[in-house]
């Protein structure tokens, strides 16, 4: 990504986005009851068919599965990629190879770039 040269951020006009999140964040607090219990069951129903997998026929649950949207990375402390654009993730570019040695699984993800063949012959890095 190139630089695109801000140095001071007291010079940005970011009042359309305070206004936007505080109009979101109002929104979010006049739901009723029967909209959060929907959003609940619906992030309940997203839960068991994607938090768990089976292995050896057992049920065990995914540690996470969840993808953060494209946004600035903020880092902490004085990271040096603190301010840089997070890139939107698309699933079609990972993948998930799980090999078993003995008793023991062993899992690999990986993820190609955009222009990268997708046919599962990928390399190890």
């Amino acid at each position: 990504m190139q630089n695109l040269g801000i140095r001071d951020f007291g010079k940005c006009d970011f009042s359309l986005i305070a206004t936007y999140l505080t109009e979101q964040r109002e929104k979010k607090k006049q739901r009723t009851k029967d909209d959060k219990k929907k959003e609940k069951e619906d992030k309940k129903a997203l839960d068991d068919h994607y938090g768990w997998c089976l292995i050896d026929g057992r049920k065990e649950k995914v540690g996470n599965y969840r993808i953060e949207p494209p946004s600035l990375f903020k880092g902490r402390g004085a990271h040096p990629k603190a301010g840089t654009l997070k890139v939107l993730f698309l699933l079609l570019f990972a993948g998930l190879m799980v090999i078993k040695r003995g008793r023991f699984y062993y899992f690999h993800l990986f993820i190609l770039a955009p222009g990268q063949a997708r046919t599962g012959d990928h390399q190890r890095r």
